[in-house]
This record gives C-alpha cells, sequence and structure tokens, in this order.
C-alpha cells in the first residue's frame, strides 16, 4: 500500500502482495475484492506516475519537518547525517497517507485497501511476552545467572507457552 515501494515493484508483485492481504481476514478482502484491486492496478500505477517529486516535499507539514531535520543534522551530524524523511518510518507513513487522501478519488479499492491496512495494529505483544519471561526468571534465579543459562531457560518457556491450548 506504499506508492514509494510499488513502483519499483511488477504487476506480478503487485498481485502477489494484493493476494496476501487476505490473511488479514477482512470482509473487504475476499476474492472477489481481491480480483477488484487487481483490475484496479493500472489506475493505481497511472496515480503513482503522476506524482510528482515535489508532492512529497509539498504535503502538509513537510516542510516544518525537513527544516527541524536539517537544524538536527547541523547540530549532529553523526547521529542525523543520513537520516531523511524516507529512512523516518512515522514520517514517511504520514506523507503516504496524505497521498492516499490526495489519490482517493481515483482508487476506490485500492484507498478502502490501504485505510483498511493502516488500521490494523502493530502488536508487539510477542516481544512484550518474551521480556517478561526473561524477567521472571531473572527475579527467580538471580541476576549472576549465566548468560546461556538465561537463554535456555527464555527458550523453553517461550516454546512451552506457545504450545499451551
Amino acid at each position: 500500500m506504499n506508492p514509494l515501494v510499488a513502483v519499483d515493484m511488477s504487476n506480478e508483485e503487485l498481485i502477489d502482495a494484493l493476494k496476501e492481504l487476505s490473511n488479514f481476514g477482512f470482509d473487504e478482502f475476499r476474492a472477489a475484492a481481491i480480483q477488484d484491486l487487481i483490475d484496479e492496478i493500472p489506475q493505481y500505477r497511472a496515480a503513482i506516475d503522476s506524482t510528482s517529486k515535489s508532492f512529497w516535499s509539498d504535503v502538509e507539514g513537510a516542510a516544518k519537518y525537513d527544516a527541524d531535520l536539517n537544524k538536527k543534522q547541523e547540530n549532529n551530524p553523526a547521529k542525523y547525517g543520513n537520516h531523511t524523511w524516507e529512512t523516518d518510518r512515522i514520517e514517511q507513513a504520514r506523507r503516504v497517507w496524505e497521498w492516499w487522501r490526495a489519490k482517493a478519488p481515483k482508487l476506490t479499492y485500492f484507498y478502502t485497501a490501504a485505510r483498511l491496512v493502516a488500521l490494523v495494529p502493530i502488536s508487539s505483544a510477542a516481544v512484550e511476552r518474551v521480556f517478561s519471561q526473561v524477567k521472571f526468571i531473572i527475579e527467580t534465579v538471580g541476576e549472576s545467572v549465566l548468560e546461556e543459562t538465561l537463554e535456555t531457560r527464555v527458550m523453553e518457556r517461550v516454546n512451552s507457552y506457545k504450545s499451551r491450548p
């Protein structure tokens, strides 16, 4: 759903990616809807191709972000020297969303899919479970536990947690 990524994808890659949307489990991503998306690929490509390079810097708030980034780069080039709005996932997502808002009237099915995908929260639950197990083990056996022992116990607890009904 990111036009900055899709610009370099072949039609076959786009079709494969669209078929993967069924994994979200939304009614809007059933077979007929996926076919509607596939049929809309030419309009999606045209929308991408018609986007001028200046669009991304003209998005509302982009000038402020870019100016703030320039200040950071001047003050701390070691930390921010290679940083751009494209490498900032949040800023990139914001600008891509503005692209979708601008192109929505021409991309009925793609816009609906983009909205649904954007609404799905990214979960950190699996990582939090691992950290919880590490904390539990360290509290139980003490902070002097060997790294190998801790790793073994974490793997055993996490794997047995996943296999529980």
